[in-house]
């Protein structure tokens, strides 16, 4: 019954686009390109296209944007990787770090997404390390200085540096753009701990590699990173058990960051509130990079981009399973298009 059909569309989309009418025939004898065609089954949208010249023409129009905006997409892609390409990853092995003082952090306000941003500092000494499960969900540590070395252990087959340690130091600390993924080095640095995966370019001196520009790296990013630099990895096998690897990578915190403000998002979106006790257990001190800190769904934004070569959109918003979810994206004010443009050009 395709059959039928296509011999019908094909040659009138090719009388105006000779060059696109196989790719433009074969998106309609697929699903169809806009929320109308969900009303039809397949058949009785392809018979309407034959029908309606108005409607084909229509079709045809936005089957043209979709191509055009994978055209751009792909670009887009290109670009990434090659920026990805240079990024190198490795645990921290050592640390050490001098006049440090030692924090406490709380979220101040249950019930209010103010509660992320205004956050109570409380001042305590070096005794709280004794106490590593408060210590993990509340501690930061702030130093004059610090430097260290990581393992010699590489965390990508294509690491040049392979079993060599690498240092790095409170000079390099910089800061991941979402919008150029450019590293620029900065004042606000974070002291990592051991264990902490950290990310950045390296350089050499007299064939000795460094981490010239580095950030503590969370692990969503570092999944971002695996889904849009390759299209295999043996990271994925799971995933790809699932009937469907894309909605698995979506869902959870595989790529979602920051918990505590997807949960502060649900509880605001539903007019929910929660007591101070669920407040300070749901809070943890990120300690990664700024983006991951702040935007909760950026790194699904990349790989939806990248990898599928698929815009964000209301129809696909990455969604906890269960529970209370949030039902739009949470991104930078015009990331996608400042992103897409950026990357295009």
């Amino acid at each position: 019954m395709k059959n039928y059909y296509g011999t019908k569309i094909y040659p009138i989309v090719a009388q105006k686009h000779p060059k696109l009418a196989g790719k433009i025939t074969g998106m309609f004898l697929g699903t169809g390109l806009n929320e109308f065609n969900e009303t039809l089954n397949n058949e009785s949208y392809l018979k309407t296209l034959c029908e309606n010249p108005s409607f084909l023409e229509k079709q045809i129009n936005e089957a043209i944007e979709v191509l055009e905006s994978a055209r751009g997409l792909e670009s887009v892609r290109t670009s990434v990787r090659k920026k990805f390409s240079k990024l190198i990853f490795r645990r921290v092995n050592y640390i050490q770090s001098y006049n440090s003082k030692y924090f406490l952090i709380f979220p101040p306000l249950p019930n209010s997404l103010e509660g992320v941003s205004s956050i109570n500092w409380v001042e305590t000494d070096s005794d709280i390390l004794k106490q590593p499960d408060l210590w993990k969900q509340y501690g930061d540590e702030k130093s004059d200085d610090f430097c260290g070395f990581t393992s010699h252990f590489s965390l990508r087959e294509s690491d040049p540096y392979k079993n060599k340690q690498m240092p790095f130091s409170r000079q390099g600390y910089s800061v991941l753009d979402p919008i150029t993924l450019e590293l620029t080095p900065t004042k606000c640095s974070i002291t990592p701990r051991t264990g902490d995966l950290i990310c950045g370019i390296v350089e050499t001196v007299n064939d000795e590699p460094f981490f010239d520009k580095w950030f503590v790296c969370s692990e969503q990013f570092y999944r971002c990173h695996t889904l849009c630099l390759f299209q295999h990895h043996d990271s994925f096998k799971h995933a790809q058990k699932k009937k469907s690897p894309e909605q698995y990578w979506m869902s959870g915190n595989r790529l979602m960051t920051n918990s505590y403000l997807k949960w502060l998002c649900a509880l605001s979106e539903h007019g929910v509130l929660c007591t101070p006790e669920e407040n300070d257990k749901k809070y943890w001190k990120l300690r990664t990079e700024p983006m991951s800190v702040t935007w909760i769904h950026i790194y699904c934004a990349m790989v939806y981009l990248v990898r599928y070569q698929e815009f964000p959109s209301s129809k696909n918003v990455p969604m906890n399973r269960g529970g209370l979810t949030y039902s739009k994206w949470h991104l930078p004010k015009n990331w996608k298009d400042d992103f897409v443009n950026f990357h295009s050009s």
